[in-house]
């Protein structure tokens, strides 16, 4: 829910009367709060540079639209991103790779 929980804010301060007030607000990015933790994570566990990520979910579930503007913001946010089904991982040589055509 982090990523609509941002949404929703951003929505909510365009609205009257909270967007007299939006200015003086202090904002959230927890989207981009996940992403530092997970490259603080990646680097600790001795990642270098800027690696690319899979969002994983099961297709069809609820959570597919948000997984989708999450893995949208990653990519705004400078980190490769791709929405697949645990089924789309492979793992070849030491490395895991999500398969993201048909």
């Amino acid at each position: 829910m982090m990523t609509f929980a941002d949404e929703i804010e951003s929505a909510l301060l365009e609205l009257e009367p909270l967007s007299r007030f939006a200015s003086r607000l202090t904002r959230s990015d927890r989207c981009g709060a996940l992403l530092k933790s997970l490259l603080d994570c990646y680097r600790e566990w001795g990642g270098r540079g800027t690696p690319a990520m899979a969002v994983v979910d099961w297709a069809g579930e609820k959570t597919a639209r948000e997984l989708t503007v999450t893995a949208r913001t990653f990519k705004k946010l400078g980190v490769e991103a791709v929405v697949v089904s645990p089924h789309q991982l492979k793992y070849r040589r030491g490395r895991l790779y999500a398969a993201t055509g048909p």
